[in-house]
């Protein structure tokens, strides 16, 4: 987590408690949270440390563990003075069935299409949204749920 960032969701309470740690080993007990939610984080570690970032998830959750990201996603540097913006890895579809997660898309294209045809981009992509949500490899962003039994 980005430091300026974690103090301004402190100062405008916009969480109930915030807490600087690893993402790749959680300073919470086993068991802690109903639900684990990591949007748009997963992409920005390296893959090592991703998969270990999603194993303690799995360990602090006791009914569900969301994930979003973008598939395939391109290349991002950093940017607002913040190095954690770099895009390390990359996650697809498979990346998540083989962890027992179930995948939906949404967005359709990439964000390169999207930049380089504008409106007709915008109107492919309403078109096409249910199914990138059926057929998530086809979809701009991946959502992954895994219910614990």
């Amino acid at each position: 987590m980005f430091v300026p960032n974690l103090k301004i969701c402190k100062f405008h309470r916009i969480y109930d408690d915030v807490a600087l740690g690893n993402a790749s080993t959680l300073p919470f007990a086993s068991g802690t949270f109903s639900v684990v939610v990591a949007t748009e984080i997963i992409g920005h570690m390296e893959k090592t440390m991703a998969t270990k970032m999603l194993e303690e998830a799995e360990r602090v959750a006791t009914e569900r563990i969301i994930i979003s990201t973008p598939n395939k996603a391109e290349k991002q540097e950093h940017f607002d003075l913040n190095p954690w913006e770099d895009r390390l890895s990359s996650w697809n579809v498979n990346d998540f069935l083989k962890r027992g997660y179930k995948v939906y898309g949404f967005g359709f294209g990439s964000y390169t299409f999207t930049t380089r045809f504008g409106k007709l981009a915008n109107l492919l992509e309403i078109l096409f949204r249910p199914i990138s949500f059926v057929f998530p490899s086809l979809s701009r962003e991946l959502v992954a749920i895994k219910e614990k039994p």
